[in-house]
């Protein structure tokens, strides 16, 4: 299940600077908590970076800053350790830069010094690249780290100790200083590198010891200032804040009066002007900082004629530049928007509000809708503080039931009703534990998700008497509570549990076995919150499969026609069916074994079974089309495929097989192959899996 949330650092009411994240609401707001291993004092979370489907950040432990992870769950977190060569006082990794399918960054070694170091998020994959000629004994000390033409550009510190422009591939013999830069000082000390099509721009120190708007192709031949800029400041046009935008760059520079302004530049010195005559501002400079492109514009905090910080939106024109005022709740000296950050078709940030307190707020770039999540449950009473907002789209197995980013195995025993868990670790069993006794057989499992939004998955039950829908929510793999959905009539059947609105939480599809028709229930702390009628369908197409097919987010539905064995997908947005596609016609002897993302693409794929000759293939899918497959392998009629998941955490779904002795088996697949066999424990020939 995809989790679309946004991680922050902030403060909770013991004052201690916490994990945190957010969907953008209040009721969604929460600190992680219980984080092992983290610090007594906060976990202080920095440098947010997504990775891999995780996200990796600079966190505190009892005895210093080391390279941690999360999957935006509590269990999911963690450091970490191990890491050969690391300062024992803590690695203390900044300047996160994701090259060539892993993480470059600024990392202390054993001897105390900060150099270039290299991960791919595990502890084993992370090292300091050494041996690196012409850097400093006290350290490279990398910074501003930025990929540009398979190759990334930063600053460092050399032999001098003088602040150079550098150039690596990640190797320690393609790692050099570019020296001999013509116009430079003897520490160029580049900073705010932005990549604009063919060159990279960036704000650097020339001989005369003035900072100005440089130009490179990471060649020290091609790196030059752009020098005689009109009504540049003499002293420097110090150009910060550099961004991206309709094909040139906006940033924040030093004018001839000696204010700062609005600029914007094409990478030439005749197309680099300030932006003029922007009605409300300060007469000492507009000062801008903090640019979001949003919606084909840019959001900024700037400074008004009344001289206070406030939300200000531009499209690079002076008669399209202005201050967002008017807006409710803000302090009358200025919002001061900070690290302002896309979420979700809104924007979150850091702002101040009517009594001065710093909190989290979201925009959509008017003031109408632009206001502050208030009364966040266990947040600072005077302050939230976020900072570092990162915004994460996340790919959690939806039967992970304890946070841990890997999938568990829930049981339900036929004959007399019980319910049972194997937490999964490493395609092992890590805990063996009892969620239920004697629960009726009217009472059946229909479905496995995240009800809740904490993160863990639930139980969906439904009662095949009554027509009772009831969710259990699971917390760290122990039941703890639930609540009644609904009774529905016995008419409607559970078809598949899947996100099909997009906001982080498990929902329902439900269709009519009379009329065909089927429908939605959106679910929202295991209650029912709405739902649409996606249409009626003829009976002789069936709902084989749940799953993200087109990789927007929200889960679609797998159609075969009984009939003719054409195959179809539907895709949701928002709860409503929003097209398909015809992926192919299937024998019938062929049957979808279950759906899972067997290539990490995040795209849901489909395993096939023939029940003739007992052959698993997989369908690799995208944009709910087929886009290639593979035979996995054999298996004989005593054996049966009885579930997807991804019981390793490598972000790929395996398929798991049982016996009818009950031998439960994972096939460890990679894409079209399976990289691996392995046998579990039998739990007996009663202990089904379910969900």
């Amino acid at each position: 299940m995809l989790r679309q949330i946004a991680l922050f650092e902030g403060t909770d009411s013991a004052g201690n600077l916490g994990l945190w994240e957010t969907d953008g609401s209040a009721a969604g707001t929460r600190e992680l908590t219980g984080i092992s291993g983290a610090n007594t004092l906060g976990l202080d979370p920095l440098d947010l970076t997504v990775f891999n489907n995780k996200v990796l950040f600079n966190g505190a432990d009892a005895s210093g800053n080391g390279l941690w992870v999360t999957n935006g769950t509590a269990a999911g977190t963690r450091e970490l350790t191990g890491i050969s060569g690391a300062n024992t006082s803590g690695l203390n990794p900044t300047g996160f830069t994701l090259f060539n399918g892993e993480v470059l960054f600024n990392g202390s070694d054993a001897s105390g010094t900060a150099g270039l170091w290299v991960t791919n998020g595990t502890a084993a994959g992370t090292q300091e690249v050494t041996g690196i000629s012409g850097t400093n004994a006290l350290g490279l000390e990398p910074s501003n780290l930025t990929v540009f033409n398979s190759k990334v550009l930063f600053n460092g510190v050399d032999t001098s100790g003088n602040l150079g422009l550098w150039v690596t591939d990640g190797t320690a013999a393609n790692t050099q200083e570019l020296t001999g830069i013509s116009g430079a000082s003897a520490g160029l000390n580049p900073s705010d590198l932005t990549v604009l099509a063919t060159a990279v721009l960036f704000s650097g120190v020339d001989a005369g010891g003035n900072n100005g708007l440089w130009v490179t192709d990471g060649t020290a031949a091609d790196t030059q200032e752009l020098t005689g800029i009109t009504d540049a400041n003499t002293a420097g046009l110090a150009p910060s804040d550099l961004t991206v935008f309709n094909g040139k760059v906006l940033f924040s520079g030093s004018d001839a009066s000696g204010n700062t302004g609005l600029w914007l530049t094409d990478g030439t010195v005749a197309g680099t002007q300030e932006v003029t005559g922007i009605g409300g501002a300060n007469t000492a400079g507009l000062d801008p900082s903090g640019f979001v492109v949003f919606n084909g514009e840019v959001l900024f905090n700037g400074v008004d004629a009344s001289g206070n910080q406030g939300l200000w939106l531009t499209n690079g024109t002076a008669g399209g530049t202005q201050e967002i005022t008017g807006i409710s709740g803000a302090n009358t000296a200025g919002l001061n928007p900070t690290d302002l950050v896309v979420f979700n078709g809104k924007v979150l940030f850091n702002g101040v509000d009517a009594s001065g307190n710093v909190g989290l707020w979201v925009t959509n770039g008017t003031a109408a809708g632009t206001e502050e999540l208030t009364s966040i449950a266990d947040a600072s009473a005077t302050v939230v503080h976020p900072s570092a907002l990162t915004s994460a789209r996340l790919i959690l197995p939806p039967d992970d039931t304890n946070g841990d980013d890997t999938s568990d195995i829930l049981f339900r025993n036929t004959q007399t009703g019980d319910v049972r868990l194997w937490e999964m670790n490493g395609a092992s069993i890590a805990v063996d534990a009892t969620v239920a006794s004697g629960v009726p057989l009217n009472w059946t499992i229909s479905g496995v998700g995240d009800f809740n939004g904490d993160g863990d998955a639930d139980i969906l039950w439904r009662n095949t008497s009554t027509g009772e829908a009831d969710t259990w929510f699971i917390n760290n793999g122990q039941r703890g509570g639930g609540t009644g959905v609904g009774v529905v009539p016995t008419v409607w059947q559970v078809v598949g549990v899947g996100d099909f609105n997009g906001d982080g939480t498990s929902d329902i599809a439900w269709r009519n076995t009379s009329t065909g028709e089927v429908d939605t229930w959106f679910i929202n702390n295991g209650q029912y919150a709405g739902g649409t009628a996606l249409g009626n369908v003829p009976s002789a197409w069936q709902v084989v499969g749940i799953g993200d097919f087109n990789g927007d987010g929200q889960s679609d539905i797998l159609w075969r026609n009984t009939s003719t064995n054409e195959v179809d997908t539907w895709f949701i947005n928002n709860g409503h069916y929003a097209g398909g596609t015809a992926v192919n016609f299937v024998p019938s002897a062929w049957q979808v074994a279950g759906i899972g993302d067997f290539n990490g693409d995040g795209t849901s794929d489909i395993a096939w079974r023939n029940t003739s000759t007992g052959e698993v293939d997989n369908w690799l899918i995208q944009n709910g089309n087929f886009s290639g497959g593979a035979a996995l392998g054999f298996v004989p009629s005593t054996t049966q495929v009885v579930g997807t998941g991804d019981y390793n955490g490598d972000s790929k779904s395996d398929i798991l097989l049982q016996a009818t002795d009950g031998t439960l088996q994972i096939w460890t697949v990679n894409g079209t192959t399976v990289t691996s066999t392995t046998t579990l424990a039998n739990p007996g020939q009663n202990w089904h899996p379910t969900g």
